[in-house]
């Protein structure tokens, strides 16, 4: 994960060991709600680009902890909040 204004820092590592650090704190919610287009929090929103420039969209790096460690729980992002899914169904 590399930060949009210097894409030379890579902060990958700290956030796994943020995130396996604060694993008990996180297995005590039961849904996240997170910001859309993240490139960590982002729910298959997040934009992605490969070398010839083409674009996909993927999960975030905190997103896909979350998935892997809390196959579960809910995950939504602030723009589903204004929409009638059901998102338990």
């Amino acid at each position: 994960l590399v930060q949009v204004d210097n894409n030379d820092i890579d902060y990958t590592q700290q956030m796994q060991t943020w995130f396996l650090d604060n694993t008990e704190k996180l297995s005590q919610f039961s849904g996240f709600i997170l910001k859309s287009k993240s490139p960590s929090c982002g729910n298959g929103t997040t934009p992605v680009h490969d070398k010839s420039k083409a674009t996909s969209l993927s999960d975030g790096l905190f997103v896909r902890l979350l998935k892997k460690q809390f196959p579960n729980v809910i995950i939504i992002d602030e723009k589903q909040l204004n929409s009638t899914v059901d998102f338990l169904n």
